[in-house]
Parts: C-alpha cells; structure tokens; sequence
C-alpha cells in the first residue's frame, strides 16, 4: 500500500487529491488547520497542523510510516497589489509559507522518503504568473519564482531516489481563489484570458496531482507543469 502525505486535505485542490488516493487504496496522513472538517476513513490519519507556526517534529509522524511514498505540499497565497504597495515583510511572509515552511519540513521527511520502495515524488504548486507576468502579480511572481527555483535544485539534487515537480495552474475554482472567482467581472475578465474559454477546476487539478504522485511517471522529474486553458503557450 502507497504512504502519501498531504499538507493539506479539507479544501480544493488537495480535498480531491485524497479522495483520489483513498479512491485508489492507499493511505493518506493529512496535515491541515482544519483537521475536524475532514471526514473520516480507514485509510486516513489527519493531524491538527499550521504551517506556520507548527514544528513537524512536534506531531509523531514517525509512528504512521517507515517509508513515504509521495510528498504534496498544497498551501499557498495569492497576494495581487501594485508593486508601489509590495512591502517587504509581506513577502516574506509569503514566502515563509509557500517554500520555507516546506523546506522545513522536506528536510523532516527525506529519510522516508528515500525508505521508498517505488518511485517516490515531491509536489509543489507554482502559478502560471511566473511564466508569463501580469500587472498586480509582483508578489505573486517573486514567491513563486522561488518555488519553481527551489523545485528545479531539489529535484537535481535528490535524483535518481526522489522525483520533484510543480504544478503551474492558472486560475481555478478554489477557495484561495474565492475573491477573484465571487466577483463576476473579474472572473468573466479571466475567463476570456483563456484560449479555452474558461477557468479550472479543482477536480482536474487534483487528476494531474494524482497522476504525477503516483507510479504512473516515474520518468518525470524537475518539471514545472502548466494546466492553465492554454494561457501561458498560445493565443487564441
């Protein structure tokens, strides 16, 4: 049985996730601010767990698994502001919980990982801003350029044991997303963005995220994966 760990898990994106990977069997350790909002199975351990303010260390995971099969570190922010108004410390807030708490804990969790028998994998998420840029996402760009940064290194670093990739969605249907989707002009502005001529959703998201964590692609490492409606490669 697969050991997957979720940073994450009550909403969105990673809420599919774990559905995908306790759909398929295997067992899930979900660390998350909102561990009584997810509900309960056989093959699941959820731990109450802020990244940012939380040391790993501090929970026990050592007596949920020996090995670790994959690895999904799901939070994220999405600060849009005019870079006049970008102040520093938010950036680094920003930062502290997009890469730097997950250093953190990929630091924790690498001896595991590499107990592995299989093929095992480290997901972030990246933002299709970092390809492309877009007035307002200064902040956006620098923290997640970071992470694609980081991405790239860490996969070189622990090939051939480990694979690391990213995810570089556009926007999609999430509650981090709730105030760009709730207002119709903004998210109708959006839509038209797209070649596709729409948005994500967290569903499809979470489909990739599974496919990639998985043992399907055990030939894919230090990428950076655009599923954006074909906004960051082609104009329609």
């Amino acid at each position: 049985m697969r050991t997957n760990l979720i940073i994450g898990g009550s909403h969105g994106i990673s809420k599919n996730l774990v559905a995908l990977q306790l759909a398929a069997g295997e067992k899930v350790i979900c660390l998350c601010r909102t561990a009584e909002t997810i509900e309960a199975h056989p093959n699941l351990k959820v731990f109450n767990f802020d990244v940012m303010t939380d040391e790993i260390s501090s929970i026990g995971l050592e007596a949920e698994f020996e090995s670790l099969d994959s690895f999904t570190f799901c939070p994220g922010s999405i600060s849009l502001k005019p870079v006049a108004r970008v102040q520093i410390e938010q950036v680094i807030q920003d930062l502290n919980l997009n890469l730097f708490s997950a250093l953190k804990i990929i630091q924790s969790i690498l001896p595991a990982l590499k107990k592995s028998p299989r093929s095992p994998s480290i997901l972030m998420f990246s933002s299709v801003i970092v390809g492309m840029g877009m007035p307002m996402h200064t902040q956006v760009g620098i923290v997640k350029g970071a992470v694609e940064g980081f991405v790239r290194n860490l996969a070189a670093e622990l090939s051939p044991s480990i694979r690391v990739n990213a995810l570089a969605p556009s926007l999609t249907e999430t509650p981090l997303a709730g105030t760009l989707v709730s207002n119709e002009k903004m998210k109708q502005a959006s839509i038209e963005r797209h070649p596709l001529k729409r948005i994500g959703s967290s569903e499809e998201i979470a489909k990739l995220a599974y496919l990639i964590t998985s043992d399907s692609l055990p030939f894919m490492t230090g990428q950076i994966l655009g599923i954006d409606g074909g906004m960051s490669r082609i104009r329609a």
